[in-house]
């Protein structure tokens, strides 16, 4: 992560070190996370899911689900996208910061850090489902209350992103 976006992020870092969360873990989307995915989903694919975190030297992590692929962006300039086929794990450990997913597909594998345990859980777990895997360390039950927080996130993100397709759905 270079000196200029640590400065930048300087904030959100020291909350997240100092108070052992990530206080935008649970946050709704955001504006640039929206632009970000606009014009990235194929005709009649949706978004189901989506985790931030942090991406150990590089910064914000952010993972998206969607109908067809998982894209994950922080790892590098460009977003990496991945058909399920290409999934071979999905773990999950609970850390000083939140949750660590970690997402090994054919040739590569990725990790991000300081997720909110319960979208996190639901991303994992919705991902396995989707790849036909079994997501591994990822025990921990949602409550009623959790998993309506979860999908208002999530529903909120693919009304943003995709209006007239989440409407279809």
């Amino acid at each position: 992560m270079g000196l200029f976006e640590s400065l930048k992020q300087g904030d959100a870092l020291m909350q997240m070190f100092a108070g052992n969360d990530n206080p935008a873990a649970e946050q709704f989307i955001s504006e640039a996370e929206v632009q970000a995915m606009r014009g990235r989903l194929a005709i009649r694919e949706s978004l189901k899911a989506f985790v931030r975190g942090r991406v150990v030297s590089k910064g914000a992590g952010f993972w998206v689900l969607t109908s067809d692929a998982i894209l994950v962006f922080g790892e590098a300039a460009y977003p990496y996208r991945m058909p399920f086929s290409q999934v071979e794990s999905i773990t999950g450990e609970e850390g000083q910061y939140g949750l660590t997913l970690r997402l090994r597909v054919k040739g590569a594998s990725y990790a991000v850090f300081g997720v909110s345990m319960r979208m996190g859980l639901a991303f994992a777990r919705m991902l396995a489902r989707a790849s036909g895997i079994q997501a591994q360390g990822l025990q921990q039950r949602l409550s009623a209350e959790d998993i309506e927080v979860v999908l208002h996130r999530f529903k909120d993100a693919a009304f943003r992103i995709d209006p007239v397709g989440a409407l279809i759905e």
